[in-house]
């Protein structure tokens, strides 16, 4: 057993979120942990032109906090899983922050773009391509959650709660209708913040456990 706390850290994207569950879970199966706290956050501020309402609207700050445990007595004896990855680095442009990396360095000087619905970016901001995002969620989620119930032994009608990753309340309303999910059965919480990226699952799990919906965990 770790006798002493040990961090690992990893830069933010959707799909190492799922790796990392999955090594956290991987520590707590071979005893070297007894619990693994799992610290996500976003600061999608710094990266947003307060003139482009494309992404204003949807994107926000946010953190979560997260225990995982072997304590059979709150886990009733389950672990965490299975998994299933997944990438597409195809969809890159869809979504990025051009500037700021080896291949684009940062400009404070870049020259505004206005799209043709009047939003202005830079190459330092967040782009966001919303109807190739929508089209890659609806073509590629159920049949990722497929895949995991498949390999569960498990059907749609078995699960009790469905809590997906909330990106926006339109791109899960028609993933709900798709699956054919009951609504009552499919977390849509975005009435007090908006898509905090890595947090938001986690921050809706919490409001579900107790009973109620969670404090805002945005800014």
């Amino acid at each position: 057993m770790l006798s002493e706390g040990r961090a690992l850290q990893s830069r933010r994207a959707s799909r190492r979120q799922r790796t990392r569950r999955h090594t956290r879970r991987d520590l707590i199966e071979s005893e070297q942990a007894n619990g693994v706290l799992f610290l996500t956050g976003d600061t999608y501020s710094k990266y947003l032109n307060p003139r482009d309402k494309s992404v204003r609207s949807v994107l926000a700050d946010g953190a979560a906090a997260t225990l995982l445990t072997s304590d059979a007595s709150a886990t009733g004896g389950r672990l965490a899983g299975p998994f299933v990855y997944g990438t597409d680095g195809r969809g890159a442009p869809n979504l990025i922050v051009p500037a700021g990396g080896m291949r684009q360095a940062y400009d404070p000087n870049a020259p505004v773009q206005i799209d043709d619905s009047g939003n202005e970016r830079t190459a330092n901001n967040v782009y966001m391509n919303g109807a190739e995002i929508f089209a890659f969620t609806l073509r590629e989620v159920p049949a990722v959650i497929s895949r995991l119930l498949s390999a569960k032994g498990l059907s749609i009608d078995d699960v009790d709660l469905f809590v997906p990753h909330q990106a926006n309340a339109f791109i899960l309303g028609h993933l709900q209708r798709k699956l054919r999910i009951p609504p009552e059965r499919l977390v849509i919480d975005m009435a007090d913040c908006g898509n905090t990226g890595s947090s938001t699952s986690r921050s809706r799990y919490a409001g579900r456990w107790r009973g109620a919906r969670p404090a805002p965990a945005c800014a």
